[in-house]
């Protein structure tokens, strides 16, 4: 019975010790969104891949910042970023369901809105990862 209890310790953390491993090759991201040196409260800002597919987001807080550390953190690449405005009800008359779309927002221009159009680009490496998006006109 000791010997089985023994062997099944060292197995729990023998895998607890290889997971620990896998995240020491992960990346995290934090950092800040800002407008004409204004803060972007609203909407998500999604990192996708261009590579592996692999994708990965936050809300915007009140100061504009995020964190993604998806689980540990995301593989090392290069990502592209963009804003993704909050959907907001519109109502299209008394007899029809109002609708989602996305919220008017100016201080996210059309190009950062899109993975197609974004010019914001992170290199991700293994560890923390600090960038700073100031968008413009």
């Amino acid at each position: 019975m000791k010997s089985s209890l023994t062997l099944l310790c060292t197995v729990a953390l023998g895998l607890a010790l290889l997971g620990c491993n896998k995240n020491e090759n992960l990346g995290t991201i934090t950092g800040t969104v800002t407008y004409e040196g204004a803060p972007v409260t609203e909407g998500t800002i999604s990192f996708r891949s261009e590579e592996s597919g692999l994708s990965a987001s936050d809300e915007l807080d009140a100061e504009g910042k995020f964190e993604v550390t998806a689980v540990g953190g995301i593989p090392p690449g290069n990502y592209k970023a963009f804003i993704v405005p909050p959907e907001v009800e519109v109502s299209l008359g008394p007899d029809v369901a109002p609708v989602l779309k996305p919220k008017d927002m100016p201080n996210v221009p059309r190009p950062y809105r899109s993975i197609r159009t974004t010019p914001l680009a992170v290199d991700v490496v293994a560890g923390a990862n600090e960038v700073s998006f100031e968008l413009k006109k």
